[in-house]
């Protein structure tokens, strides 16, 4: 049809740009073994000790393909609530995020009129953590119109040394 001409074959892939038979060798697929983002090979059949926990994992959950760690943290739940008045027909933004990408958090918490929800992972020093999304908090509450809940959540290794 029309579109096939301009946006490559769907079927067979665009020769041209490298895609041939489902492997795409110009966005740096080299045909090698396939891995998973804990190492092992995709696909794989897990191996007895696969279901044991490493890396501070709770347990492990192995499906058909991948393993899924769980891993337990501390949390505390809405640990700073916005005192703004709100209504039901507010949009929420929901996300997550960890305290490397606090700057981020604070441009769009600058820029939505709306309520923000965010979890955010804490990975070490847990106070001076706590101190920083304090701040945040504060000047979002004093000079603009979000509305921000924030829950912190941080591993159960991690020592608490607040309060």
């Amino acid at each position: 049809g029309d579109g096939d001409e301009a946006g490559g074959d769907e079927a067979g892939g665009d020769e041209a740009a490298g895609d041939e038979a489902g492997g795409d060798e110009a966005a740096g697929d080299d045909g090698g073994d396939a891995v998973d983002k804990y190492g092992g090979e995709a696909g794989a059949e897990p191996k007895d000790d696969e279901d044991k926990p490493r890396d501070g994992a709770s347990k492990v959950i192995s499906g058909d393909t991948y393993e899924f760690p769980i891993y337990e943290y501390n949390k505390e739940d809405r640990w700073l609530v916005s005192k703004k008045e709100r209504s039901n027909d507010m949009i929420t933004i929901v996300t997550q995020c960890s305290m490397d990408r606090i700057t981020q958090l604070r441009a769009m918490c600058q820029g939505w009129s709306g309520v923000v929800s965010v979890a955010v992972y804490i990975k070490d020093d847990i106070q001076m953590n706590k101190d920083i999304l304090q701040e945040l908090f504060d000047e979002m509450e004093r000079m603009y119109s979000v509305i921000l809940d924030i829950s912190i959540l941080y591993e159960n290794n991690i020592g608490r040394n607040d309060e």
